[in-house]
């Protein structure tokens, strides 16, 4: 995902994070649905926004010579969306 996706709303609770995006045109491919990997950056995405709204995203730790890394994932794909979608992400 070269570009960022377009952010549609965000909310946040300490432990819980719901990120919604739209799927942009381009993204979707020749079945007209984005594949794993388009999904998988979104919640890369959503986790670096949680991640940064506790304090403990990239560029906070960065200052301290420190990194997080995503080592797990659950993912739930109730449907495969195409272009122009909206898709939330939680965390």
């Amino acid at each position: 995902m070269s570009a960022r996706p377009e952010k549609i709303s965000n909310e946040i609770a300490a432990s819980h994070h719901l990120a919604r995006y739209r799927v942009p045109f381009h993204e979707p491919g020749p079945d007209a649905k984005i594949g794993i990997v388009p999904l998988a950056n979104y919640l890369q995405q959503a986790a670096g926004e949680h991640a940064e709204r506790l304090g403990v995203g990239a560029a906070h730790l960065a200052g301290m010579d420190l990194h997080w890394v995503l080592t797990r994932q659950f993912i739930r794909i109730i449907r495969q969306p195409g272009g122009g979608e909206e898709i939330a992400v939680e965390t």
